[in-house]
C-alpha cells in the first residue's frame, strides 16, 4: 500500500502544468482586438487632425541653383550633402 501511495505522489509531481484556458484564451482575445480597434481609431483620428495647405500653381519664386553631376563611380572625398524638397526645372531658351 506504500508503494502505491508513493508512485501516485511521483506521478503527480511530475506532471507538466496545465495549458492556458480556453476562458483565458477568449478573454486575451478580445482585449488584443479592442486594443486594436482603439489604436486604428486614435490613428485615425491624428490623421483627421493635419490640415493641408492649398498651393497655388499661378506663384512663382526665383532663386539660383548650382547643379553639379558626379561621377557615381568616382571615389568621393566628402560625404555627400543631402536635401529634400520637390523642385520643377523649366529650361528657357534665350
Amino acid at each position: 500500500m506504500d508503494t502505491m501511495q508513493s508512485s501516485e505522489s511521483t506521478q503527480q509531481s511530475t506532471t507538466p502544468p496545465h495549458d492556458i484556458s480556453r476562458r483565458t484564451i477568449v478573454i486575451l482575445l478580445i482585449l488584443v482586438t479592442l486594443l486594436s480597434a482603439l489604436s486604428t481609431l486614435s490613428v485615425l483620428n491624428e490623421i483627421n487632425k493635419v490640415k493641408l495647405m492649398p498651393t497655388q500653381n499661378n506663384q512663382v519664386a526665383t532663386g539660383k541653383v548650382q547643379l553639379t553631376i558626379l561621377d557615381p563611380n568616382a571615389p568621393q572625398t566628402q560625404p555627400p550633402n543631402i536635401a529634400t524638397g520637390k523642385v520643377v526645372l523649366e529650361i528657357k531658351d534665350r
